[in-house]
């Protein structure tokens, strides 16, 4: 089997690959102790698309892709049109835990006191 060796094209390959046939398309994630690696693969049994990383960078990407199908799976109907709703819906639910981070991050470099003016 072929590894994607770029997270970017093997998560448009592997949406793709379960729009065109939910209820086929499986999505699994192993991580090998062995050599430290993390393995990603979606297949419908005709088509099998691997993706493989050691980086750290690629875990919140991985999350969001997790986020996708899990909620693709749920979903009751499988269209394109359902797949980008979802991935909207993901993106603004990062959107919101970022700025949460970014106020606590303020209120900790001012020492926890607001400024008078």
């Amino acid at each position: 089997m072929v590894y994607i060796s770029n997270l970017e094209s093997f998560v448009e390959a592997g949406q793709q690959l379960f729009i065109s046939s939910p209820g086929k398309t499986r999505y699994l994630v192993k991580y090998r102790h062995v050599d430290a690696k993390l393995v990603l693969k979606v297949t419908d049994d005709k088509v099998c698309l691997k993706y493989k990383t050691d980086r750290q960078d690629d875990l919140k990407r991985i999350d969001r892709l997790n986020a996708f199908f899990m909620r693709l799976m749920c979903a009751e109907t499988v269209t394109s049109e359902t797949a980008q709703a979802i991935e909207a819906l993901i993106q603004e639910e990062d959107m919101m835990q970022v700025a949460p981070k970014a106020a606590a991050a303020s209120v900790a470099h001012s020492g926890g006191k607001k400024k008078k003016k």
